[in-house]
């Protein structure tokens, strides 16, 4: 373990713009950005994203491929994301983390997560501290940046620098990783280009031999093709680590999201450096959690799923909604409300709702009960016989408030209603939960269900709403 006499503290300046691998001004940095990303695609994922690999060349050259990565990210939140690179100017062979307590780019300032940092030096001499490979390295600061611009605000960095090492040390390095970040909500990054300065015809083979091994998550044969001289990576033992590092963290497969080679970019093909990105995911993606109010009690919940399910006895056996008196006064409020029928396999077999918070509460989910066993569109009526294998939610609706930022909406806690003309659409909270959606597919997902374009939410005529909800279902108080 090495240390350096330049302490805990103090701001890592701006480097890599100063020499032209992004713009200096923040409008002009966060504009390239922004175009990057407009111009790829977020592809839908099994799966929840653990670490990637991105190049780190200038933007004009590599920010293509980054940004196919970094568009995965968009909107995600990470307590710490640990940036792994080649050293460039000042070597080290051991992982070497940065002394410094943030990094400065023209998008404003990132921390430093010493703390994360000092458990795992405190683990293992694998591990090192020293400011000087930082002072004037591009390898970790290009992806800065992008970091800022895609995920949500909060986040800290660990900037480390990784020379040769064995196999075996990049394994117990890994491990270690993987000890002191259990449980923590982490990205893991590996920033490389690829190879350097071979012709066009022959980076593209070298370079595709390395890709298949990342695609195909084989981290011992990559460091072999390495070793060999078969493939090149410039950042090819930060790559290795994060990939065992992220396989102890849970990663299963590997998703390859693009190659290319400055030969693309500039058309000279006589001598190239590659670049691709990938990004490693887990083999389930974890959910949001749902955030139910509380305004009415167990008992209060107990008389409303009771309710229903005579209600809907009645209906379907042909006598009719029956005059009811509640017991509990709360049934009284005036309150929107949903009744959704689902078998017992999850399978949804009606839901049917009233926003308005016009009528008691006990009334609303009596006719939405009737409502979603035999008015929804989507199903035939639920018969009688199948009642019985029927599960019973019911969401209490808050008061509907505007959307005035797309930020607002907080996935497992707010519900959407999108409006544009005539055409509306809701969705309720545990819709975006059960699917996975995040902020934007949550709003493009509530313009289908209006009947409009994915994207027709941003346009000045139409007006989004959100709401939270009391969500509670049959079994839960069984």
């Amino acid at each position: 373990m090495e240390k350096d006499n330049f302490g805990i503290g103090g701001v890592r300046e701006p480097f890599a713009g100063r020499i032209g691998f992004y713009p200096q001004s923040s409008n002009e940095l966060a504009a390239q950005i922004d175009y990057l990303l407009s111009g790829v695609e977020k592809i839908p994922l099994d799966g929840d994203i653990i670490g990637c690999v991105v190049p780190h060349a200038g933007y004009s050259y590599s920010g293509e491929i980054a940004a196919r990565a970094y568009k995965q990210l968009v909107n995600e939140e990470f307590e710490s994301v640990l940036i792994f690179a080649p050293p460039h100017r000042v070597y080290r062979q051991e992982p070497t983390f940065d002394t410094v307590s943030s990094y400065l780019t023209p998008l404003g300032k990132v921390a430093v997560d010493q703390e994360l940092i000092a458990k795992l030096v405190s683990e293992s001499p694998l591990f090192a501290v020293s400011r000087q490979p930082h002072v004037q390295e591009h390898s970790v600061e290009v992806q800065i940046p992008f970091l800022q611009s895609i995920l949500k605000p909060g986040f800290k960095i660990a900037p480390a620098v990784v020379g040769d090492m064995t196999f075996e040390q990049l394994h117990q390095a890994a491990k270690i990783i993987a000890d002191v970040c259990k449980g923590k909500n982490i990205l893991l990054i590996a920033s490389t280009d690829l190879s350097h300065y071979f012709r066009y015809d022959q980076a593209k083979e070298m370079d595709r031999v390395g890709m298949d091994l990342i695609a195909s998550y084989e981290p011992e044969k990559l460091y072999k093709k390495l070793m060999m001289g078969e493939t090149e990576m410039c950042g090819g033992f930060a790559t290795v680590l994060v990939m065992l590092a992220a396989r102890e963290l849970g990663a299963v497969r590997a998703i390859e999201l693009g190659y290319m080679n400055s030969g693309d970019i500039t058309g000279d093909k006589s001598s190239v450096v590659g670049y691709g990105s990938t990004i490693f995911i887990t083999g389930k993606k974890k959910k949001s959690a749902l955030k139910s109010e509380e305004w009415v009690g167990d008992e209060e919940k107990k008389e409303l799923i009771s309710l229903v399910r005579t209600t809907l006895e009645n209906a379907l056996s042909g006598k009719g909604i029956q005059d009811y008196t509640p017991v509990n006064e709360k049934l009284y409020e005036k309150r929107g409300a949903f009744v959704t029928l689902k078998t017992k396999d999850g399978k949804l077999r009606g839901c049917i709702g009233h926003i308005a918070a016009d009528k008691p509460l006990f009334k609303v989910v009596q006719e939405m009960a009737v409502a979603a066993a035999r008015q929804d569109p989507r199903f035939p009526p639920v018969e009688f016989s199948e009642l019985k294998d029927l599960e019973i939610e019911i969401s209490i609706l808050s008061s509907l408030t505007e959307l005035r930022e797309v930020e607002e909406v907080e996935i497992g806690k707010h519900g959407l209603l999108v409006q544009k003309g005539h055409s509306s659409g809701l969705l309720l909270p545990q819709v975006a939960v059960e699917w996975g959606f995040d902020r934007e597919e949550f709003l493009r997902q509530t313009c289908f269900k209006a009947g409009l374009g994915p994207e027709e939410w941003k346009d000045k005529g139409a007006k989004v709403w959100k709401f939270t909800a009391q969500i509670f279902s049959e079994s839960e108080l069984e």
